[in-house]
């Protein structure tokens, strides 16, 4: 049992994300965490729209090799993994239902 857990949103935060939302959404989830903002968190990302959208998984994989989130050898392959993940994960989130435990626990 978990007590003072937040109750999950169902991912409404990335309704309506596009290709470049996801790409800026793990590019500043990377750069929190090894502590090199990408200064690219949506609506604010009108660098990475600029691109070409054959560009910007590019320009993600590279920017992640430099902050060495990954490294130099990854296959570009691994920002289309990283893509599906993300949006696998926020699905899963939406669907999710919390169990409804036995009637004396309400």
């Amino acid at each position: 049992m978990l007590l003072d857990s937040a109750v999950p949103d169902g991912g409404a935060a990335f309704a309506g994300y596009d290709d470049c939302d996801w790409i800026a959404a793990i590019a500043e989830a990377a750069g929190g965490y090894f502590g090199q903002p990408a200064g690219l968190a949506p609506p604010g990302h009108g660098e990475l729209r600029a691109l070409a959208p054959a560009l910007r998984r590019p320009r993600l994989l590279a920017w992640l090799q430099a902050i060495g989130a990954l490294p130099a050898s990854a296959a570009p392959a691994v920002i289309d993994e990283l893509l599906r993940i993300y949006r696998d994960s926020v699905d899963a989130l939406a669907r999710y239902r919390p169990a409804t435990g036995p009637a004396r626990w309400r």
